[in-house]
C-alpha cells in the first residue's frame, strides 16, 4: 500500500502543495482529479522519489521513501506524463536502459511487453509507432520489475478513444492485484471506474479539498454531457422539445444529457432524419468546481 502524511513540497522552497494526505491499501484505485496547474504532477514527483518535500512522509509498503529510498522505489513504478521514451532506440532497447536501475532481466522486459500486448513490436523504433503503442511501451517500462504501487500520470493525455478505451482495461486489470494511483483533470473519467474499488481526492491550487469513495462523485456525473454542434439550432430546439431528451443550448450547440454516451446515436440519428447538419459530437466536460462544490455538501 501506499500512504501519504502531510506532504508539502514545491520548487525553489516556495510550496505548490500544501498537507497532502492520502492513503491505497491493494487492490484499490486512487483517482487524483484538479484542474491543469493544481499540483497533481507535483504530488506524483513526491510519491515517487523524484522531488523531496517540504515536509511530510510516504510510506510504500510501510517503508519511507525518504529514509530508504532504494528499498522503497522497488515498489513503485512510475508513468510520467507523456511517455518519456527515446524515439531513435527500439522498444526493447528503451526498456533494457530503464531496466539497469531495477536489474531486470531481457525475460521480465519481454514478459512486460507481452502483457501490454506489444510484444512483437520489440525491434521497431519508438519513432514510429502511434500515440496509444508508444503509451503501453511506457506502462511496460513502468511496470517491468513488478511493483506493488502503479502511480501514472494523466496517462489519458494525447490519445485517440480507442487507445483511451484500451488503457483504461488494462489499468482496472491491473488493480485486480495492485496498488494503482492516476490522475486527470476529466470528470467524466470517473464513470469508468465505478465498478472496482475506486477512490477520489480532488486538489485545487495545491490542496487536496476531498477524500471520498469514487462512486459518491460517480452519482453526480452517472449522467453524461454531449455537445452538438448542428446547422439549424431553432430546428433542432423544436424536434427535440418533442422527446423526453434533457437538453440546453449554447451559441449553435445543443448540450444533450443522456443515461449513456451510447445512447447519443439515436438523437443524432432523428435531427440528421430532420434534414439537420450535425457537425461536431463531443463530451461537455462538467467543471471540477461544481463536483466539488456539490461533494463538500455531502461528504
Amino acid at each position: 500500500m501506499i500512504e501519504v502524511n502531510e506532504i508539502t513540497a514545491g520548487y525553489e522552497s516556495k510550496p505548490v502543495i500544501h498537507d497532502i494526505s492520502f492513503s491505497v491499501g491493494k487492490r484499490a484505485l486512487y483517482v487524483l482529479l484538479g484542474p491543469n496547474g493544481a499540483g497533481k504532477t507535483t504530488t506524483f514527483r513526491v510519491i515517487t522519489g523524484i522531488l523531496p518535500p517540504i515536509k511530510g512522509r510516504v510510506l510504500v509498503n510501510s517503508v519511507d521513501l525518504w529514509s530508504k529510498p532504494e528499498e522503497a522505489k522497488r515498489y513503485i513504478g512510475y508513468l510520467p506524463e507523456g511517455d518519456r521514451l527515446y524515439p531513435d532506440l527500439t522498444v526493447e532497447d528503451n526498456l533494457k536502459i530503464f531496466g539497469k536501475i531495477y536489474r531486470v532481466s531481457k525475460s521480465d522486459i519481454l514478459r512486460s511487453l507481452e502483457l501490454l500486448g506489444v510484444d512483437d513490436l520489440k525491434d521497431v523504433k519508438v519513432k514510429k509507432l502511434s500515440a496509444g503503442l508508444r503509451k503501453r511501451v511506457a506502462l511496460a517500462r513502468a511496470i517491468m520489475h513488478n511493483p506493488d504501487v502503479l502511480v501514472l500520470d494523466e496517462p489519458f493525455a494525447n490519445l485517440d478513444v480507442e487507445s483511451v478505451d484500451s488503457l483504461r482495461r488494462i489499468i482496472i486489470d491491473f488493480v485486480k492485484d495492485k496498488v494503482v494511483v492516476l490522475s486527470t483533470h476529466r470528470v467524466s473519467e470517473l464513470s469508468y471506474f465505478e465498478e472496482i474499488n475506486s477512490y477520489l481526492g480532488i486538489i485545487v491550487n495545491g490542496i487536496l479539498r476531498i477524500n471520498t469513495r469514487l462512486i459518491n462523485a460517480v452519482r453526480l456525473v452517472k449522467k453524461p454531457l454531449v455537445v452538438l454542434k448542428v446547422s439549424d439550432i431553432e430546428l433542432s430546439k423544436k424536434i427535440l422539445e418533442g422527446t423526453n431528451v434533457e437538453f440546453t443550448l449554447r451559441e449553435n450547440m445543443i448540450v444533450v444529457q443522456v443515461p449513456k454516451y451510447e445512447d447519443i446515436s439515436s438523437i443524432i440519428k432523428l435531427l440528421v432524419e430532420s434534414g439537420i447538419g450535425v457537425y461536431e459530437v463531443r463530451p461537455a466536460e462538467q467543471p471540477i468546481e461544481t463536483l466539488l462544490k456539490v461533494l463538500s455538501k455531502e461528504v
